[in-house]
This record gives structure tokens, C-alpha cells and sequence, in this order.
């Protein structure tokens, strides 16, 4: 029986072929799996950068980019690295490709091999046959360098795919230079580094703005910048889509540009991103808007001067503006302003204005408000009013640092600085009744000769009333001055009487003062409301039988037709020096006898009755009389 030898040589030659092949495969792989790694790489790179010129590229799709690159290195190593390392090439099939290159073979290497094998089916063949296709198949190795049939095109193959991901990594680190690119691979480990752009751009808004009006935000910005350069930046309203308005340039500090964009005026917050030349903002800024202080109310009153008085609680007398904080005053009072706000203020100013036109206006002061407490809305300040002021108005900031953008002016009416307004009242005749009418006045009644002259007036001012006197002359002899002494209310005399213009206990007034009331300062009925010494009467009897005139260089008693002269002085409360006091008109006196005066009054009296005979009959006409 023939003993089948393998064919040992081709079978060496095959298993050389085999680890070969095996190793080139893996080397492929290897290459292939590489490229795949790199590519997905500076993909997920890329995907990173260009979010980034956006956006910070989320967490999230950072992480599912690192996820996909885990993925695909694991499928390919798998599939090219791992499979071919622990599947090397069939014996057979580098066989049958040897035969393939090589067609002298003509099958004899792959039979050869197959049917030498121990476990070969060599049923019906014949072994002679067998042996001779063996030797024929080691005669054609022996002849032949199989080391040349491995497929040397992978080979070329992994080289250029190798070239690849090198070129590629070449590309992208010459375009975005090693730091950048170091920094990119760093965040595909989830190393929280910050992209650098070639423009820095660092929000310099405020946070809060007034409501209604414009804002103007403000980025900062470093780089390779000129003034021409223009950006944009997106605005958004909540969750709704953003407006982009243009991003242009301001002004250069240094090696700093500042581009400003303007928003339109508006109520609703937002949020801002801006974009310069590959450069962005890091994150969104935000806007909110406040509204400005508004006052809302204006009161004023004017302090009565503390030398006219005070109440009976220490405090001055005040008089209430009316008109929403306009102020009718003297130069030199003092006024109190109290003021609320819309909302809470932290300070405020009155700013005391001069000039009647308002282009010419000028501040002549400003006066702090005093605030009742944090967080309140009301204010308030005390000032004395500069007499050249002519109006005034109000500035407050709230707790934000917004001012009020119209501050309301109100204006300052300055009172002249009149003296005391003094008035005599008509004579009377006495004795036709105590109540002072129509019918009892006289007008022109001369002036026996020795006989006095019955003096009665009334007096009033605003700054009060301190004294008077009553200021005479003989014909054309210098004026003299008498002082008038003050007769004060009390439970004797009782409250004055206006009617009778007397004292309400007119018995104590003839039998105690003999009828003498020279001065009498009007007491207040309310001195919590009013201060007293605002009015004033009086009522007494001027003695002229003692009465000198000059005449030759010599003081002599007054004669038949001389004249008397005389008028009521009175001056205010106002402790100023040099105090013009008022002066009531004067009243002229002749001196003549009584027959003459006893004449005058029969004659006027009989023309006081036919008047009022005349007019009580026009009434009964009319049927006006009762």
C-alpha cells in the first residue's frame, strides 16, 4: 500500500504565507480603525468649534459626541482589529489564491494539500494519482518564491490611510495652530477649557435700565479689530425667537474697542448675546427694567415767622398752599414741602430757581429732602425762600439709582414787603348810638377851638403788630410824634366789639380807661390755627387845648383858623432794623369857634335828614319800603 506524504515545502510555504497575511491584515485594521478614530475626531472638533462661535456648546452634545467616538472605536476595533487577530487566513484559502496567481499550479497545491490530509475521503481515487499531483505541486514550489504573493496593495493601502488622518491632523492644526487644536482634544475628554477666539468679547451693560426708554448695551472687545468692523447682537424676550440689531463701533481705549447696539424702548426684560469676528460673548446678559420715580403729589405751606408767634405747642404757624405746591410768600419765609413718590426713594433734592424766562433759569441752591424711613415714598424738606427765587422743583432717585425724568416745578410768587395797612374810620357824631352805622358818620366836621379830636381806626398786617403812634402838625410846623399806648384784652374789658368798636364792656372802657383804647392788638380766637396781633384798633381822644405852634420864633397857643394835621403810624412784629411802619391817610382839622361849629352841625345835619327823608321815599317807590 502506497504511504501520502504531504507536500511539506508548499505547506511551510503556505503557513509563511498565512502569518504574513494575518499580520497585514491586522496592520490594515489597525490603519483603518485609526483613520475612523481621527476623522471622528476632528469631526466632533469641528462640531465643537463652530457651536462654541455660537454658543457654549452644551454638555450635552459634548457628551454625545464623546459617546458616538466610543461607539464607533469600539465597532471597528472589533470588527477590523479584533476579528482578524483571532481569525487568521485559511490554509485552504491561501491555497487557492496561490493558484490563483500561479496557474501552473492547475489545482494541484489546494488537492495536494486536501487529499494528503490523514482525514481526507479518498474513496475511488487513486493513490498513485495522488502522490504524483503531490510531487508535481512541491516540484512548481521549489521552482517559485511564494513571499511574493502577499497582497502588497493593502499594504499600500494602510500607508495612504495612514496619510490621511496624518494629513488631515496636519490640515487642522495649521488652521487653528497647536493651542487651539491641544485645547479642542482636551474638551473631547470633557476638560472644561474655554475655546479662545480671535475677538474677546466681555458684556459691559448694566443689568438694570429705566422702563420705556432706550438702552444702549455695551461689549468690550480685544483683537485684531478696526473701527469699520460691525457685529450683531441677538436679543430675546423669554422663550420667544431673538431680533439681531448691528453691533458698532464707539470709541478705543487703549488696546480696548467698546461697539455699542441700541434696543428700542420697551417694558419687557431680555436676554443679549453679541457676535464680532469669530468672537462672541461668553454667556447671554440679561436687561430688566425699572421704572423711574414719578411724584405724584405736591403740598406746600408757608411758616408764619416765628416773631409773629408760635402755637401754643412751640411750633410755627403754617399757612396751607392750595395749588399743588405753588407758594404765594414774603421774601425771606420759610416754607415746608412734603412730596410722595411712586415707589420708595433713597434721595432727593429741591433746587431753588431764579430767572423768568425758563432758558435763563440758574439754581441759586439745592436743599436736601429729608425721607421718612427705608423703603418710604415720602419726603420732605423746610427751606427759607431766597427773595430773588422764582420758582422751585424736585428731583428724587430711588433705590435703583434712577432719577425722576421730569422734575415738576412749581412757582414762587415773592409778596411785595408792605408795611401795616392803617385805616381811620369816618367820625361820628356821639350820642347817636353806639353802633357804628352809615348814619352816624360825618365828613368834614371842624374842631372847636380847645376841644379834642376823637380818634378811631383799625390797623392790620401779616407779620403782626407791635406799636403805633399818631404823628401831628400845626399848619406847616414840623411833624411830632406822640407814642400810642397799648391797652391789652382782658376779663375786664372782655373780647373787642367790631360793631361798636369798643370793648365789650364798654362800662370798664369809659370808667377805668376813660375811654382811652390808644392801641389794641387783636388777640387769635383760635391761636392753634391763627396768631394773635394780626389786627388792631383804636380808640381815644386826641387833646389839643394843650397844643403849641411856633410863631415869631415862639411856641404860642393855637388861634381862631389854624389847621391840625394829623395821621396813625403803626409798625409790624418784623425786628428788622429801619422798618417803614404803615400810615393810615391824614386828617385835616380846622380850628374854629364854637358858634361856627354849632352852625356846621345844624346844616349838616338838617342836609343828613332831607337825604334820608329823600331816599326813604325813593325806596316807597320802588315798594322797597317795609
Amino acid at each position: 500500500m502506497l504511504t501520502l506524504v504531504p507536500p511539506k515545502s508548499s505547506i511551510a510555504a503556505i503557513a509563511s504565507l498565512q502569518k504574513r497575511e494575518w499580520l497585514r491584515n491586522v496592520v490594515w485594521g489597525i490603519v483603518r480603525w485609526l483613520a475612523v478614530i481621527v476623522l471622528a475626531a476632528l469631526v466632533a472638533m469641528i462640531i465643537d468649534y463652530r457651536v462654541d462661535k455660537y454658543r457654549d456648546t452644551p454638555m450635552f452634545l459634548r457628551g454625545l459626541l464623546i459617546l458616538i467616538q466610543i461607539g464607533l472605536a469600539l465597532f471597528f476595533a472589533r470588527k477590523w482589529i479584533l476579528k482578524p487577530f483571532l481569525n487568521p487566513p485559511a490554509e485552504v484559502l491561501v491555497a487557492r489564491r496561490i493558484e490563483t496567481e500561479l496557474p501552473e499550479y492547475g489545482h494541484r497545491l489546494v488537492t495536494s494539500i486536501q487529499l494528503t490530509k490523514k482525514t481526507a475521503n479518498r474513496a475511488g481515487m487513486s493513490e498513485k494519482l495522488i502522490a504524483d499531483l503531490t510531487q508535481e505541486a512541491e516540484g512548481i514550489t521549489s521552482k517559485k518564491d511564494l513571499s511574493n504573493l502577499v497582497q502588497g496593495q493593502k499594504y499600500e493601502y494602510s500607508f495612504g490611510m495612514f496619510l490621511v488622518p496624518a494629513l488631515l491632523i496636519f490640515l487642522f492644526v495649521g488652521l487653528l495652530g497647536t493651542k487651539l487644536s491641544g485645547i479642542l482634544l482636551g474638551r473631547q475628554f470633557l476638560l472644561n477649557t474655554e475655546i479662545p477666539h480671535d475677538v474677546q468679547l466681555l458684556n459691559r451693560t448694566a443689568e438694570l435700565w429705566p422702563s420705556g426708554e432706550e438702552v444702549t448695551l455695551t461689549y468690550e472687545a480685544e483683537g485684531p479689530l478696526k473701527p469699520e468692523n460691525e457685529g450683531e447682537v441677538r436679543v430675546k424676550v423669554g422663550n420667544l425667537g431673538g431680533d439681531d440689531y448691528p453691533l458698532k463701533f464707539a470709541r478705543q481705549e487703549g488696546d480696548k474697542f467698546f461697539f455699542q447696539s441700541v434696543i428700542p424702548p420697551g417694558t419687557q426684560d431680555f436676554s443679549h448675546r453679541a457676535w464680532l469676528r469669530g468672537g462672541r460673548s461668553k454667556d447671554f446678559g440679561q436687561v430688566r427694567y425699572e421704572p423711574r420715580p414719578v411724584i405724584s403729589r405736591i403740598d406746600a405751606w408757608v411758616q408764619v415767622p416765628e416773631y409773629v408767634g408760635l402755637k401754643p405747642d412751640g411750633t410755627p404757624y403754617e399757612n396751607y398752599m392750595p395749588q399743588q405746591g405753588e407758594i404765594v410768600c414774603l421774601g425771606g419765609s420759610k416754607v415746608r414741602i412734603e412730596i410722595e413718590i411712586s415707589k420708595a426713594i433713597k434721595e432727593g433734592q429741591l433746587h431753588l430757581l431764579s430767572g423768568k424766562e425758563e432758558k435763563k433759569e440758574v439754581r441759586l441752591r439745592s436743599i436736601p429732602l429729608i425721607i421718612e424711613g427705608p423703603d418710604s415714598n415720602i419726603a420732605r424738606c423746610v427751606f427759607q425762600v431766597d427773595p430773588q427765587a422764582t420758582a422751585y422743583e424736585l428731583e428724587v432717585t430711588d433705590t435703583f439709582g434712577f432719577r425722576n425724568s421730569i422734575f415738576p416745578k412749581r412757582t414762587i410768587r415773592i409778596l411785595p414787603d408792605s408795611p401795616p395797612q392803617v385805616d381811620l374810620l369816618p367820625e361820628r357824631f356821639a350820642g347817636l348810638g353806639d353802633v357804628i352805622s352809615a348814619d352816624t358818620e360825618v365828613d368834614g366836621m371842624p374842631l372847636p377851638l380847645g376841644k379834642p379830636m376823637r380818634i378811631d381806626y383799625k390797623c392790620s398786617s401779616i407779620l403782626g403788630l407791635s406799636r403805633a403812634r399818631v404823628v401831628y402838625r400845626i399848619n406847616e410846623d414840623p411833624w411830632n410824634y406822640l407814642p400810642l399806648n397799648e391797652v391789652k384784652q382782658s376779663s375786664d374789658t372782655g373780647p373787642w366789639d367790631f360793631a361798636r368798636h369798643s370793648f365789650q364792656k364798654v362800662a370798664y372802657q369809659k370808667q377805668k380807661l376813660g375811654d382811652q383804647v390808644e392801641f389794641h392788638a387783636i388777640p387769635s380766637a383760635q391761636p392753634d390755627l391763627k396768631p394773635s396781633r394780626l389786627e388792631g384798633v383804636g380808640s381815644f381822644t386826641f387833646q389839643t387845648k394843650t397844643l403849641k405852634k411856633k410863631k415869631d420864633g415862639k411856641l404860642v397857643d393855637l388861634e381862631i383858623g389854624d389847621r391840625i394835621e394829623l395821621y396813625i403810624e403803626v409798625f409790624d412784629l418784623n425786628p428788622a432794623a429801619n422798618r417803614e411802619p404803615g400810615k393810615s391817610e391824614v386828617r385835616a382839622k380846622d380850628i374854629v369857634t364854637e358858634d361856627k361849629f354849632m352852625e356846621w352841625v345844624f346844616s349838616t345835619l338838617q342836609s343828613e335828614s332831607k337825604l334820608r327823608d329823600l331816599e326813604k321815599r325813593q325806596r316807597g317807590v320802588f315798594g322797597q319800603d317795609k
